[in-house]
């Protein structure tokens, strides 16, 4: 059984998705960052059962990452979970605490026994690991694919083009004329940053072809600090993201699976890591290897797992 935390039904889609491909018997809670949110009077039946919490809520993208958000404990301190249904949701909560807790913002420092980080799942295919030499004759240094759910990401596709001749590269910021960019123009420093709006999709599964010409996909911060791009920039190229404190159920390690920096260095961060095509290549692969986790068949029974050992 699952209970949608809204009253109006409102949640969640992707996070949902995964949540109803879980076979346990323990209900699940599903909590998402819903606008109008109203208390959803089924959750009363919890009280007094086991239950699991699969908590999707966006922290907001000026989240200042100081603490998790834990039901029960310090809803207090996020200004958009205040109000009378919020309230409502808090309070059960903190008398009905649930066995066990997969929340998407989770610090390392949260990371306990019965809580547990969760994150959207990898819902496209493997792609197959390119060779070396296949790798290094890639034509787009870097990739940066973004919508407007984070501030900064204006900040950097602006950054991009302010030191391109500082640094030597070439721009394009335009999907449809890729193919001539990289075609055509003479510099093999070649960039890619493209705004793609959200009523305005790419198919994915296309899209992620692009995301293989680039030797380094750029996966900053959305209006979450997990999100959809941690499950697709990896799937077939090297993953640049921002250092911080965040859990994962499979870890991503600067140097290893991913790249971090730190948020303003991103530019800097890519030019270094271009000058060492092995070590990049190796990243590549271990993180195709890691998000190879993150997909529906190795996610799903490793959810289930850790629900039903709480019984």
């Amino acid at each position: 059984m699952t209970i949608i935390a809204d009253g109006n039904g409102n949640y969640d889609g992707a996070g949902l998705d995964l949540v109803h491909k879980l076979n346990v018997e323990m209900p699940i809670l599903f909590i998402s960052r819903v606008d109008g949110y109203v208390f959803n009077e089924k959750v009363l039946e919890l009280e007094g059962k086991d239950y699991c919490i699969v908590d999707y809520t966006e922290l907001g993208w000026n989240w200042s990452m100081e603490f998790s958000h834990l039901w029960g404990v310090n809803t207090d301190k996020f200004d958009f979970l205040q109000g009378e249904e919020w309230a409502k949701l808090d309070a059960f909560i903190k008398d009905n605490p649930p066995k066990i807790s997969f929340i998407r913002e989770l610090l390392k420092e949260d990371y306990k026994d019965n809580v547990h980080p969760i994150s959207y799942a990898c819902f496209l295919p493997a792609e197959p690991i390119e060779t070396f030499e296949q790798f290094n004759k890639r034509p787009l240094q870097m990739i940066f694919s973004w919508g407007l759910s984070h501030e900064y990401r204006k900040d950097l596709h602006a950054q991009i083009w302010q030191n391109a001749g500082k640094h030597g590269y070439i721009v394009n910021d335009n999907l449809y004329y890729l193919n001539n960019f990289v075609q055509k123009e003479s510099n093999p420093n070649k960039w890619f940053t493209c705004n793609i709006p959200w009523y305005s999709r790419h198919p994915m599964n296309e899209f992620i072809k692009i995301n293989g010409w680039a030797k380094i996909s750029v996966s900053i911060a959305g209006a979450g600090r997990s999100c959809f791009r941690h499950g697709e920039s990896p799937i077939n190229s090297a993953m640049l993201m921002w250092g911080d404190n965040l859990a994962w159920h499979e870890w991503w390690e600067h140097g290893k699976n991913c790249i971090k920096c730190k948020q303003g260095e991103e530019i800097e961060t890519i030019l270094e890591w271009l000058k060492k095509p092995e070590d990049l290549y190796n990243v590549y692969k271990n993180g195709v290897e890691t998000v190879d986790k993150f997909r529906f068949e190795n996610y799903v029974p490793y959810l289930e797992s850790l629900i039903n050992k709480t019984k």
